[in-house]
């Protein structure tokens, strides 16, 4: 390829390939800047997804005299922020105040406690029973059945304290209680989730002294399933306690309080803030969270303190999965890297076929370069042989007879030769043209390959021609001239004092044609290509050889116009062997 056509193809190809550099140039930017819109669209999103959270937020911490947690405790206060009522402790943060007794109840304690007389105390705990208000009832009952254990009437006694526990909720119903247990009425474990219920007003003291008594009964291993539950409500009532001695948001390590006058709310921080986070929720694709203040947020989220600056969170929205927004992104990628790897094949693809064009175009201006420049020295060299000759002859130089006919016979050589290499390109230009015409007829296959043997008028081609061969149909100057060209070529590339041999049979209905020599042969790989115009083999005796390159594209034209077929068999050092088959007319046997 020259220098001129390297540069052309280079300019093709930096045409094919530099838009495709720039595509993807500017296709990996668009990536960059569609990965940096999205996550900012879902930061704005975010954003606006917390803000919403925020009021659903403060609108739930609003309604924080409404809540009803079970794991919470809820405190009724005095003006002077004593507790009236609570619910969820396990012991009440200060006293239990006693019941008033009246004269009677004081006249039976002295009868029991001094003068150990059971049945008088007995009779006037009845008469004070009769005639006291109900918050007194518990604590006389509580004392008929002391009196009546005394008594040894401990059917009675367990009657008292059977009314007892029936009673609202009293000081007197956790004694009432161990008693049964005690005594084997009732099992002990149902004391203990009584208990740990918080249904007894107990001070600390009173709670220790009962819990401590019934899991002593029970023992360790059968109370194991509930300690926790009293471990967390032990808690939850030490945080009150603390509340109750100076108000405030956080009493105790893990508690949030709320109060107002008259009432308070306590509850641990992580029933709050799953309360807070359920509220917080705003839609299916974002996940709410609390997390505690400064803390380390997600790579993409969005934060804001809550409105309340005693709380310990703030609240930061994130996608419900973070995983979606890079699988989508990545898709992204993966569809525009497959659309751009089609492109650069395509463009890739485009390039060796330019190159491949380029290629074949260079190699054949080299072959018609060499087709022309073959041409040309295939017609000076007979035209100057005969020029020579003929002027010898005409100067009368040459005297002997024998002499002037030998000379005579060489014009006539030389005059087939060029005759031959003109009818050759004819044939060629008339083909390449398209204006090839053939006269189809019924050829005598025998005669008409002895003739065409015969107007060689060469020692060394030995025709084996048998008679009585099938006739075919075509033309016969045409087909004479693609076996005369096999000849030919078989004589011009084997030795001199070797012999050519023109075969003939027939057979499955065709007639086959072959010429064999003793050429070098021809080795595999350009037996593929020797039938293409202007192609000759590039061994040192093609060099040597003359040839214009046509010979076997024109024989294998004629003979595929004629329904036919040529092929060749050869091996480097062993020469070759050409075949061409025809369609034959008629039956007639080889």
């Amino acid at each position: 390829m020259g220098r001129g056509r390297r540069g052309l193809f280079a300019l093709i190809v930096l045409g094919i390939l530099l838009p495709g550099v720039i595509l993807a140039v500017f296709g990996f930017r668009s990536l960059r800047q569609d990965r940096l819109l999205a996550e900012r669209q879902t930061r704005d999103a975010l954003q606006s997804s917390v803000e919403v959270a925020a009021r659903e937020v403060t609108r739930e911490l609003a309604r924080w005299q409404e809540w009803d947690e079970p794991t919470s405790a809820t405190l009724t206060l005095t003006p002077g922020a004593s507790v009236l009522s609570a619910r969820g402790l396990l012991w009440l943060p200060g006293t239990v105040s006693e019941p008033h007794l009246d004269a009677n109840a004081r006249r039976a304690e002295e009868a029991e406690l001094r003068q150990r007389d059971f049945a008088k105390a007995l009779q006037l705990y009845e008469a004070a029973l009769r005639e006291a208000s109900p918050e007194a009832r518990a604590a006389l009952l509580l004392r008929i059945a002391r009196t009546a254990k005394k008594a040894g009437d401990l059917e009675r006694a367990r009657r008292a304290w059977r009314q007892i526990v029936s009673l609202p909720t009293s000081p007197a119903a956790a004694p009432a209680w161990l008693e049964l247990v005690e005594s084997g009425a009732v099992p002990a474990l149902d004391f203990y989730r009584e208990l740990i219920a918080g249904h007894f007003p107990l001070v600390r003291e009173s709670y220790s002294f009962y819990s401590g008594r019934v899991r002593e009964l029970i023992g360790e291993a059968g109370v194991a399933e509930y300690r926790e539950l009293e471990r967390r409500r032990t808690a939850l009532t030490l945080a009150s306690e603390a509340f109750l001695a100076a108000p405030r948001r956080n009493p105790t390590p893990g508690f949030i309080a709320f109060w107002e006058a008259g009432r308070a709310i306590l509850l641990p921080e992580d029933a709050l803030r799953a309360r807070l986070t359920k509220a917080a929720q705003s839609g299916p694709g974002t996940a709410i969270t609390l997390r505690a203040r400064q803390s380390a947020s997600m790579d993409l989220s969005a934060s804001r303190p809550l409105d309340d600056p005693q709380l310990p969170w703030q609240l930061e929205a994130a996608p419900h999965d973070p995983a979606a927004l890079e699988r989508s992104l990545r898709n992204r990628e993966t569809l525009f890297l497959g659309g751009l790897g089609l492109v650069m094949a395509v463009l890739l693809s485009g390039v060796c076929l330019t190159a491949r064009a380029v290629r074949r175009e260079s190699e054949f201006a080299r072959l018609q370069s060499d087709f022309v420049a073959t041409v040309s020295h295939e017609f000076r060299s007979p035209l100057t042989g005969i020029r020579q000759l003929a002027e010898l002859l005409d100067s009368g130089i040459v005297k002997a007879e024998e002499r002037r006919q030998e000379y005579f016979g060489l014009i006539l050589k030389e005059s087939d030769r060029l005759a031959h290499l003109v009818e050759n390109l004819l044939d060629f230009s008339r083909l390449e043209a398209g204006r090839k015409q053939y006269s189809m007829d019924r050829i005598d296959s025998s005669a008409w390959l002895e003739g065409t043997a015969a107007a060689v008028r060469n020692s060394r081609l030995c025709a084996e021609i048998p008679a009585g061969l099938p006739a075919v149909r075509g033309d016969r100057d045409s087909l004479a001239s693609a076996v005369a060209n096999l000849m030919d070529n078989a004589l011009k590339y084997s030795p001199p004092e070797s012999s050519v041999r023109l075969a003939a049979h027939s057979g499955s209905g065709k007639l086959s044609i072959s010429v064999s020599d003793h050429g070098p042969g021809i080795a595999l790989e350009e037996q593929s290509r020797i039938f293409e115009k202007f192609y000759r083999s590039g061994g040192e005796l093609s060099r040597q050889v003359k040839g214009a390159g046509i010979g076997l594209s024109l024989v294998k034209r004629i003979v595929e116009d004629h329904g036919g077929n040529v092929s060749v068999f050869s091996q480097p050092g062993e020469g070759s062997t050409f075949t061409i088959d025809l369609k034959v007319i008629g039956d007639q046997p080889s």
